[in-house]
């Protein structure tokens, strides 16, 4: 399928969510259910069946040890910049300077970036995105915390540290290359309703997105200066600097891509959550998510056109 015509059917079901809130089909409830049924049913069905779809050769085995490592450096050097940033820009000034960073820093894997990198670039580009989602679980629920609470004491035992990094998409992925590696092939009454479940998380996701966007006050968002700011890192700095810093490095194509157009995506759903629960600015977390998913239907088919045209992937 060309390119554009990929972009032009994730722009329609978008709209069709948007259309379907603004006509009072669907309303905020509903999208909370259909976010639910993404996240926690239909993206782990749909990592687990990509993840055993392929086969695990020399290439693959060196592309996944890629995907990792330029992982970890990912996000070192976004939550890097971030702090810099921050700190340049007076950010850090702002008692809400953490939750500022933390949407620097993190990406929105389960609910686009899974659907994305499925749509983009078929299952083996899902892989690679299962690979990251594992270090971007330990960096949240490690070193995010710590920057959500910039600032403040830090606070909750070790134990509810460490549960969140245990959900349904690394346990999907987890038992994917369980399964990948020890080369069990699972009957077919089996895999068939989970690739049917996957199929269609891509609709649904894209769906929830266009409801997301149906309501929100962007008037609010756009006069506060700190979370402008931080949209516009997030969404055309970083983006930009990934693609600058990676398009050179010596390793798989497929890779490169889906580090560079996962530096496009928005925050992540579960740093608002984090916010909430350790007490920060939850208006904040989730105004900064609402805004930069809506830039980032501009910005991510601009990034999926370099790199197709530029790597051919």
């Amino acid at each position: 399928m060309a390119v554009i015509e990929r972009i032009i059917i994730i722009y329609m079901m978008i709209g069709l969510g948007f259309v379907l809130c603004k006509t009072g089909v669907f309303t905020k409830e509903y999208n909370t259910v259909i976010a639910r049924l993404v996240i926690l049913v239909g993206s782990p069905c749909l990592i687990f069946d990509a993840i055993v779809q392929q086969d695990m050769t020399k290439d693959t085995v060196t592309a996944t040890f890629q995907m990792l490592a330029a992982t970890v450096l990912f996000f070192a050097a976004g939550t890097v910049l971030a702090h810099l940033l921050a700190g340049v820009s007076g950010i850090k000034r702002n008692r809400d300077a953490g939750v500022y960073m933390a949407l620097m820093a993190t990406i929105n894997a389960s609910f686009m970036g899974f659907p994305l990198m499925q749509a983009a670039f078929g299952d083996r580009g899902l892989y690679f995105m299962a690979v990251g989602n594992i270090v971007f679980n330990c960096f949240l629920y490690s070193y995010g915390i710590v920057l959500i609470n910039y600032g403040f004491e830090s606070s909750g035992s070790l134990r509810e540290k460490i549960l969140p990094i245990i959900n349904p998409c690394i346990i999907a992925s987890v038992a994917g290359f369980v399964f990948l590696c020890i080369h069990k092939e699972l009957p077919r009454i089996i895999m068939t309703p989970l690739e049917q479940i996957g199929d269609i998380t891509i609709p649904l996701a894209m769906i929830s997105l266009g409801i997301s966007m149906c309501g929100s006050d962007f008037r609010t968002i756009v006069h506060n200066r700190d979370l402008m700011l931080t949209c516009a890192f997030k969404n055309f700095v970083w983006p930009a600097a990934t693609f600058a810093a990676v398009i050179w490095i010596p390793m798989d194509p497929l890779v490169k891509s889906v580090v560079i157009l996962m530096s496009a995506l928005p925050p992540a759903i579960s740093t608002g959550v984090l916010v909430t629960k350790l007490g920060r600015n939850s208006q904040v977390a989730s105004q900064g998510t609402v805004m930069m998913m809506l830039v980032c239907i501009l910005t991510i088919p601009v990034m999926f056109l370099l790199i197709t045209h530029l790597l051919g992937t």
